[in-house]
C-alpha cells in the first residue's frame, strides 16, 4: 500500500495484512507494527501523481539509501491489478 504521510513523504508498506485505518498511526507506530515500511523518493514526480493513497503498487528502483525506514529511489511505479 502506498500513501502519503502528513510529512509529505510517500510511504510504501509491504505487508498484506496492512489495515487502511493504520495510516493515521505515527511513523514510529507504523515501524513497530509492520516489518516492511519504506520511504519512496521519485526523480520524476509525475510518476506518483497517477497513484491514489492506499493503492497497491509495484516499484522498480535504482538505489536504496540507508535510513530508518530506508529510502528507495523509484525509477518506475505501476498500480497493481486486482485491488
Amino acid at each position: 500500500m502506498l500513501f502519503e504521510k502528513n510529512s509529505g513523504k510517500n510511504l510504501l508498506i509491504q505487508d498484506s495484512n496492512f489495515q487502511y485505518k493504520d495510516k493515521e498511526l505515527s511513523l514510529n507506530e507504523l515501524l513497530n507494527k509492520y516489518d516492511e515500511v519504506l520511504f519512496l523518493s521519485f526523480k520524476n514526480k509525475s510518476i506518483v501523481k497517477q497513484v491514489q493513497s492506499s493503492q497497491k503498487v509495484k516499484i522498480w528502483y535504482s538505489e536504496i539509501l540507508e535510513s530508518n525506514p530506508p529510502i528507495y529511489k523509484v525509477e518506475q511505479l505501476e498500480v497493481s491489478e486486482g485491488q
